[in-house]
């Protein structure tokens, strides 16, 4: 079990580093309003996981 979460764990945190990347293409083309959706959600879910 202790292995699987820390599998999900680490996709997650992948998954939040793709949002933060792409939070940083909308933010250059404008797009201010999916910028800081994706932004939230790369911190929100790299707190979670902090918390862990």
């Amino acid at each position: 079990m202790e292995g699987s979460l820390r599998e999900l764990a680490g996709y997650r945190l992948a998954r939040a580093k793709e949002m933060l990347t792409a939070s940083q293409s909308n933010l250059e083309i404008g797009q201010y309003k999916t910028s800081l959706n994706r932004s939230y959600y790369a911190v929100f879910t790299r707190c979670v996981l902090q918390m862990h």
